[in-house]
């Protein structure tokens, strides 16, 4: 079942109150704020688009201490993008489901940030709502298609030491 955009930007406040991470008096406010828009370059591939993506959000996360987060949208002949929000916090982010022009179609994926730390591990219940998806935690990634589905992104090869840093240079 496929959840409407404002469903499921209803159920991440709604998850972000019940934990604390926002309070009400922040929901009056509250904003995502665009950070970037990043595109797929022919011939990269969608893997290695999104570990480049995944890199950007890592480094990202390590110099401002926030999460980010976006859909994956792509273009009628299948080239993605994603456009990159914050709302500036450690452990929370307003998902948006905005998609650039040039990519107006969601992929019904997201990607979205945790930082490492006690607590921001892995994909919470308010992520498996929101539908398949990708996380980037340090510099790793992983990926899930509903509960019990959470794996390494890319998946792990005997030598791979899935690491963002390293999975790219296959």
């Amino acid at each position: 079942m496929r959840v409407p955009h404002h469903a499921a930007a209803i159920v991440l406040l709604a998850a972000a109150l019940a934990t604390g991470a926002a309070t009400a008096a922040d929901t009056a406010v509250e904003t995502a704020s665009l950070v970037t828009t990043l595109r797929q370059s022919p011939p990269e591939s969608k893997e290695q688009f999104l570990l480049r993506v995944g890199a950007w959000m890592a480094d990202r996360q390590e110099a401002t201490g926030h999460e980010s987060c976006g859909s994956i949208c792509q273009t009628s002949s299948g080239e993605l993008a994603v456009m990159l929000f914050t709302s500036q916090r450690s452990h929370w982010c307003r998902m948006n489901f905005a998609c650039p022009l040039s990519h107006p179609h969601m992929t019904a994926e997201t990607i979205h940030s945790h930082p490492v730390s006690p607590g921001g591990g892995s994909f919470s219940r308010s992520d498996y709502r929101l539908g398949p998806g990708y996380l980037v935690r340090g510099q790793r990634m992983y990926y899930q298609n509903g509960p019990g589905t959470a794996a390494p992104f890319p998946a792990p090869e005997p030598r791979d030491c899935n690491s963002l840093r390293c999975a790219g240079n296959r």
